[in-house]
């Protein structure tokens, strides 16, 4: 039987990227970590960016992407409603 992959929905992306963003990284890492195409990282990045659930902090020269309380609070609520449907 081949392998099946699922296609994720936009919550569960946007729920792993706020994961990978704990504590700050760079966009390679969330790319990779969270395996989404540079194009489609930015465009989730932006998004979020805009509506509060990232911030971007310079350090060392890099720009870093770090979860703020309310992309905290969000990843909580996320996880919490899909406690409920498992």
């Amino acid at each position: 039987m081949p392998y099946m992959r699922k296609r994720r929905d936009k919550m569960s992306i946007i729920n792993e990227i706020l994961e990978a963003c704990n504590g700050g990284t760079i966009k390679t890492r969330i790319m990779y970590k969270v395996n989404l195409s540079f194009t489609r990282l930015r465009w989730y990045l932006s998004l979020l960016t805009k509506n509060g659930l990232l911030k971007e902090e310079e350090r060392g020269g890099k720009k870093l992407y770090i979860t703020t309380p309310k992309g905290y609070e969000f990843n909580r609520n996320y996880k919490y409603c899909i406690s409920l449907i498992s």
